[in-house]
């Protein structure tokens, strides 16, 4: 649970950009794995678990968020029992953590 926290942080320095369903840009999509997994290194995830981590999450939120519910994914927490993208959120970063 506590990489998480860590995961949803890198939002902050992830570019914002918006545009109508599409999936994230390459930039977009590098730069959140490669920060993604720095952060997950640091935290004492392994590099191949944490190769494994970032390539689910950055693919599952490019294809479950898209660029048009971007700003809504920087805003979500991991939260079952919140909103319909902090259960979106939660479900993936729970699925991709396994």
């Amino acid at each position: 649970m506590k990489y998480i926290t860590q995961i949803f942080s890198i939002w902050l320095l992830t570019p914002l950009l918006t545009f109508a369903e599409v999936p994230w840009t390459t930039e977009v999509y590098n730069s959140y794995f490669n920060q993604c997994k720095s952060s997950m290194i640091q935290q004492g995830m392994n590099e191949s678990k944490s190769n494994s981590v970032c390539y689910c999450m950055s693919s599952s939120f490019s294809k479950e968020f898209g660029m048009e519910q971007y700003n809504y994914l920087r805003s979500a927490q991991p939260n079952p029992n919140g909103s319909i993208y902090d259960k979106k959120l939660y479900k993936i970063a729970m699925h991709c953590l396994k």
